[in-house]
């Protein structure tokens, strides 16, 4: 076992920053909510071959990102 160093800043706290997106879920249920109100009967559209393409890719790049801040470790 080593020695575990406390230190401050972004990197000290992974799991602070990797969920940092979760802030964002009530903005977003508050968006989709005004767009229901505004347009009821508005069509919804499936994944398109950009959503797959972008997912893919951000998914490469994130766990690129997450292996090396691993290394730091």
């Amino acid at each position: 076992m080593g020695v575990v160093e406390l230190s401050t800043g972004a990197h000290s706290f992974p799991f602070l920053s990797g969920a940092s997106f979760l802030f964002l879920i009530p903005v977003q249920n508050y968006i989709n909510s005004v767009t229901l109100k505004r347009n009821p009967n508005q069509r919804k559209y499936g994944w398109s071959s950009g959503h797959i393409v972008c997912i893919v890719f951000g998914c490469i790049v994130w766990a690129a990102l997450l292996m090396g801040g691993m290394e730091e470790m």
